[in-house]
């Protein structure tokens, strides 16, 4: 388990190992003008559920208008404050779903040492590789609870970048996005991998 939100607090479950998961969920736009995410304060994105969902009561829950309009907006979280180790597992699995009238077609993103800013790999500098294309795929939400599993065999860049697999032993973030000039509102609960 990565994060069940039980706590209801934004920092990700530690995990154990050689390397213990450490993070928290936060928010993130392109920070267009008009562009409005709810809750204004990311200590507010872990909430409690009504009704439940069996045995669980919270889960990160975020809402946004339609005018991020350069590439969106969405939440993630940190597994590490420098690159986890994850090619003991297959993928991750999720739980979630949209409220009534919030686009539904949502990327799925890892982050990993390739294609992060700070990774030391791609960047800015004539001869360099881009940063920001990360491996990522789409799901698509219902207004109804969907487990949902991803496994990183899928996942793939937008086309700018160059690498040729996903480097699974050194993820930094997961994110749950959406495009631009996509409303949204949506929930997310039990986060983890799977074997």
């Amino acid at each position: 388990m990565i994060d069940d939100m039980e706590d209801g607090n934004i920092g990700i479950l530690k995990g154990d190992g050689a390397t213990p998961r450490q993070g928290a969920w936060f928010k993130y736009s392109d920070g267009s003008e008009g562009g409005a995410q709810e809750p204004s304060d990311a200590a507010g994105l872990v909430a409690a559920m009504m009704p439940v969902r069996g045995d669980s009561e919270r889960a990160v829950h975020t809402s946004a208008n339609a005018l991020f309009t350069s590439w969106g907006a969405g939440v993630g979280f940190e597994l590490s404050t420098s690159y986890y180790d994850a090619t003991g597992y297959r993928g991750i699995t999720f739980w979630a779903r949209a409220e009534d009238g919030s686009s539904t077609e949502m990327f799925v993103t890892f982050v990993d040492q390739q294609t992060d800013k700070g990774g030391g790999i791609c960047g800015d500098m004539a001869g360099q590789v881009p940063c920001y294309d990360h491996f990522h795929t789409s799901v698509s939400l219902t207004s109804d609870w969907k487990h949902f599993k991803v496994p990183v065999g899928c996942l793939v860049q937008t086309g700018y970048g160059v690498f040729e697999s996903f480097a699974q032993d050194r993820i930094r973030v997961i994110q749950f996005s959406f495009g631009p000039g996509q409303a949204f509102d949506f929930w997310i609960d039990d986060v983890a991998f799977y074997r």
